[in-house]
């Protein structure tokens, strides 16, 4: 399974620096209200990383409510959980990589 090419260069782009740190924004069909990363900046680097799932997020809408989540709203990459899992740590991998960093 592949993460798809276009969230990761739209992350890349949209790609935010602030006094305190760097933070990339997260992407489903459209650009969401929180990010998919951010990095600090200060004595030490921290990486903090969120919203990784098993889902497409091109062939996904968010969903909005918990009766959409519930309702299975959105397009899962395998009804697998073990191939859901693998995408889960593809897209934690890219957006390690994506922040300068490595599952190393």
């Amino acid at each position: 399974m592949a993460t798809n090419p276009k969230a990761v260069e739209l992350a890349k782009q949209g790609k935010v620096e602030y006094e305190w740190g760097t933070l990339w924004p997260h992407y489903h069909k459209e650009k969401m209200n929180w990010a998919g990363g951010f990095r600090t900046k200060g004595d030490v680097d921290i990486l903090f990383l969120s919203g990784q799932t098993g889902r497409d997020p091109f062939e996904d809408a968010p969903c909005r409510t918990p009766e959409e989540e519930r309702a299975g709203k959105g397009k899962v990459m395998s009804h697998d959980v073990k191939q859901q899992t693998r995408q889960c740590l593809e897209y934690i991998k890219n957006t390690l990589e994506m922040m300068g960093a490595s599952l190393k």
